[in-house]
Parts: C-alpha cells; structure tokens; sequence
C-alpha cells in the first residue's frame, strides 16, 4: 500500500513538472517581436503605431527624438504589418493579423474601435505577410496565396494578380513590385511581368523600397538588388539575411540582420552601423520619416526600435513596456489672466507632459520648477517680475524629459 502510495506521488509530481516546463505555445503569453510601423501625424503629435505581434502600440515620436509610449490595443489575430489612411470621414489603419484583415478608426486614439474585419474563414482565405498602398482608394496584400488588389473603403477583394506565394509587396503608379518564391518580380500596368530568379530568398521579412523614380530595390539573402524593367545592380553583403530596404529621394538604407547601411541610389555605400543590439535580434525593418526636427531612420529591431538620424546616429531606444497608463491628454497651456501690471499673480496651467517629469515654467526671466502629476498636468500660481518691462513678455513650459514645450503672450501694463 505503501509503495502505491509513494508511486502515486511521484507520477503527479511529474505529472505537474510536464506542465511546469512544457506549456503549450500559445497558451503562455508570448514575446513581442518588431519589424514594421506607419506614421500619421494627429494635432502636433508625431505618431508611430507599431504592431508588434501581438498588440498595436502607439508611441510618440517627441521634438527632443525621444520615443514615449502613448498606448496600446489587444489585437484580433497577430498583426505585424498595418496601412495608415485618411479620407473626409476620418483616419484608418488597416492591419495585417495573421489571417485577419482588420481595419481600425484610429481618428482618435483614445477611443480606437473596429470598423471591419475580413477572415478567416472566407473564401479569399490567406495568410498574410505585407501591405502596401496602391493608386486611388486601393491597396495590396501578400501572403501564402500571393498578391491581392483589395478596395480600402469596402475591405472587399477586387482582383489576384498572382497566385503564388510572396513575402512583399510595394506599388508605384500601376506597376506592383514583389518578392516571392520565384524570385524578385516587377509587374507593368498590364500586368506583364519581369522576374530575377537569382535573389536568396529566406523564410523572413524582405521590405522592398521603390523610390519616385520607380527603381526597386529587393533585398536578398545574398545582395541588395536594384531593378527596373532595364536595368539592374547588385550589392552583396555578409549576412545570411536581407531584411529590408528603405530611403529618402537619393538615398537608401538597408537591414541586413546585423547592420544599418546608408547608400546612394546607385548602391554605392556612404556608412554603415552595427543595428543588432542584442544577441539572437536581428534589424529587420526599416521605416524613413520626414519629422519637424529633420529626417529620420527607425530601425525595428525584434525586441526593440532604434530612432536614428539620416547619418544613422542612434538618437533612442525604445523596448516594450506595459500600458500602465496612457498619455494621451492634449497638450495645452492656458493663463490667466492675460495681461496685467508687474507682481500681477497668474495662473499657468498646462497639460500633456510625462507624467512625473520636472517642467520647468518661465515668466519672463522668472524661473519655477515643477512637477507634472500622474495624469501629465502641471499648475502654478506665478507672479509677473516686479522690474519687467511695459510690453509683451512670453510665458514658457518645457519638460525636461519629454521635450514638450508651450508658450502664451502676456501683455505687460502700466
């Protein structure tokens, strides 16, 4: 009896020890991974939302080049890819989750909802790897099934152009570049089509690029690859993996893994540097934005995204962290009252800096140092200097981590 009893014991503990250490995938929350992002821009926020993989996150890009997380949405399926879009009835993201097609109301970020969603069991079922936007209200899909035309009004299919499977898609006027198990593919307006079958294709990410002179670049696992209908180049790189290409008029910028390259149109390299930040990542995404304080490179980095400069200076990082609370009150100043003599009493009042930051406030050449509280406002009961002048004087708040900055006039008078 004993020994039953001791046997009994022993299989329950591996019983436990089995589901200790081998949980089912899926059933564990699983790690985000970064490889893509759109930019919209909403008042005098500079946004980058990101899928991740699991979530849709919303981070600011500051004045300062500092990456603030505004929010984020549990998403439906596993978005990795998204489309932005605008029209007289508001902004939209459409987002590519697995075999979801799934598009957002993103107009106001603190309240996004689900306007349609496509899939997955329907009878243009596919799995879906990039999304890119096409002429009129169009776009493209690639995935397991190839490349899709789909209406972005109606999230309804309206034409195949290619019925194998491709990794990446982009369009310029009518023509619709691809990467897909055949090779890197250019397609005309009629839909012929050209094909260089000598690129490495891999089983990840190859963001195309195709700059306003409509020359494509196809990143491949052996060379970044320039094509047009009549001409081509190669530039070979050591890594085992061509991730993605992306640029500016003139200029293109290339992930291979390990390394973030600046090159000219012509492929001939400027600069490179060493992206990959931890070991096991690899730069796998590149997107370039044309920002108030100049141009910039985010490099999507698996567990991470480096905010660079166009001469590829790491300017931030940034890594997930949960949505503890969400920064998204407008960013406002407001006194009052708004003109009066010297040692007149004011009262600042100002809203969307990071929560907890030092915010400095400057009455003319007074100085106060403040605090923002956990919902990001500050308030202050100021006093105009007792030797300003009769005139205009500016009142000033800056945060000192999230670079946010307003300002307000006061009318000084006798």
């Amino acid at each position: 009896m004993r020994k039953k009893i001791i046997s009994m014991t022993v299989l329950a503990i591996a019983v436990l020890l089995c589901f200790y250490f081998f949980i089912p995938e899926g059933q564990s929350k699983k790690n985000v991974y970064y490889q893509s992002g759109e930019f919209l821009i909403q008042g005098d926020r500079q946004i980058l939302m990101v899928p991740n993989g699991r979530e849709i996150e919303f981070l600011e890009i500051a004045k300062n080049d500092k990456l603030i997380k505004l929010r984020e949405i549990n998403a439906l399926g596993d978005p990795y890819n998204a489309l932005i879009r605008e029209n007289q009835t508001g902004t939209y993201a459409i987002v590519l989750e697995g075999d979801f097609v799934v598009q957002y109301d993103i107009s106001d970020l603190s309240q996004i909802k689900v306007v349609k969603k496509m899939g997955p069991y329907w009878k243009h079922y596919d799995y879906y790897y990039d999304i890119a936007p096409f002429r009129g209200n169009r776009f493209l899909t690639a995935g397991e099934k190839g490349i899709t035309i789909w209406n972005a009004d109606t999230l309804t299919v309206m034409e195949k152009v290619y019925e194998r499977k491709t990794k990446d898609v982009e369009s310029y006027n009518e023509s619709i570049y691809a990467i897909s198990d055949e090779g890197a593919i250019i397609f005309n307006a009629e839909r012929e089509k050209i094909i260089d079958p000598y690129i490495r294709i891999g089983e990840h990410r190859h963001q195309i690029f195709v700059n306003d002179e409509g020359i494509g670049y196809f990143p491949g696992d052996d060379a970044l690859k320039l094509r047009t209908y009549t001409s081509y180049k190669n530039m070979p790189h050591p890594s085992p993996a061509g991730n993605a290409a992306a640029g500016f008029n003139g200029i293109v910028y290339f992930a291979n893994g390990w390394d973030v390259y600046k090159l000219d149109k012509d492929l001939n390299l400027i600069k490179n540097i060493t992206a990959s930040r931890k070991s096991g990542e690899w730069s796998s995404g590149l997107k370039t934005v044309d920002l108030d304080q100049g141009k910039r490179v985010i490099v999507f980095n698996g567990s991470d995204i480096l905010l660079l400069n166009e001469d590829l200076e790491i300017l931030d990082e940034y890594s997930y962290t949960p949505s503890n609370a969400e920064i998204l009150s407008s960013k406002t100043m407001k006194i009052s009252p708004r003109h009066g003599g010297p040692k007149q009493p004011v009262m600042v009042a100002g809203s969307g800096f990071w929560p907890g930051e030092t915010v400095n406030l400057y009455v003319g050449v007074r100085k106060y140092e403040l605090r923002a509280n956990d919902a990001g406002d500050v308030f202050k009961m100021a006093e105009v200097p007792e030797d300003a002048k009769i005139g205009k004087t500016n009142i000033l708040m800056s945060g000192t981590q999230s670079g946010f900055s307003h300002s307000a006039v006061f009318e000084i008078q006798e």
